[in-house]
């Protein structure tokens, strides 16, 4: 047990994997348009009526590949912290903190990864001359969008759902983009900056958008916080029966 409590950090290989994960996604970049902007601004609503109103199922894809590496990566941490939650609970003393480090744990693992995809496409985008305008709203809309979703799976995990979080958030967010399609309401494509009012007439507005999922966040963390003191996770934090 304590050989797998020095292990409970940062995976030291999540460095390697993201970078050939990066170029592997690079592949699915296409032949034009800034790198950033393809792999992490969206589906343009243009695509969709070029073929006819039908959802396109390559950039669906493209889209869902980075949530996918996010959410494996999240997943594997906050399972394996769940498991030494005893052991962690006795070193910060009470749950409250246990819960916000864990959170913090997760969402800069997170980020750190997705700032190192980042990276990877904004030198092959020097490389190659393929320049993204609006990169930093890209970046902050996609960001911001993916912490949500990441909160949303620690939530998940630690209320038992364990290996299907990730696959319920990447059905929820295929489905946000097909019902977006279907009903015209860009809200329902959140976290895709070409699906804005920056960016096209009548999309949603951003600063709502970051709004809302910033209350998000704070509403994941919380809501946890209240079942504990509640008394409502005790079966499932240390494994009793219901």
């Amino acid at each position: 047990m304590a050989l797998e409590y020095r292990h409970i950090g940062f995976s030291w290989w999540y460095i390697p994997a993201t970078l050939v994960f990066a170029l592997l996604d690079y592949k699915w970049a296409g032949p034009s348009g800034g790198i950033l902007e393809v792999l992490l601004g969206g589906i343009e609503v243009i695509q969709c009526e070029e073929s006819g109103g039908e959802i396109l199922p390559f950039p669906m894809g493209r889209w869902l590949f980075v949530f996918g590496w996010l959410f494996l990566t999240a997943g594997l941490y906050s399972i394996r912290a769940r498991r030494l939650f005893v052991l962690e609970l006795y070193r910060y003393g009470s749950f409250g903190r246990w819960w916000l480090k864990q959170c913090l744990r997760i969402q800069g693992m997170s980020f750190i990864l997705y700032m190192e995809m980042v990276l990877v496409w904004y030198v092959l985008e020097l490389m190659t001359g393929r320049k993204t305008e609006e990169a930093g709203w890209i970046l902050l809309t996609f960001g911001l969008h993916a912490a949500v979703l990441v909160a949303v799976e620690i939530c998940l995990n630690l209320l038992a759902m364990k290996g299907m979080a990730a696959g319920i958030l990447i059905i929820a967010e295929g489905m946000g983009y097909v019902l977006a399609e279907q009903t015209g309401n860009p809200w329902l494509a959140g976290g895709m900056f070409v699906r804005s009012s920056r960016y096209i007439e009548n999309g949603f507005s951003l600063s709502v958008m970051y709004s809302v999922e910033i209350l998000l966040l704070v509403f994941c963390y919380t809501a946890i916080w209240r079942l504990e003191r509640s008394g409502r996770l005790e079966n499932r934090l240390f494994g009793k029966e219901e």
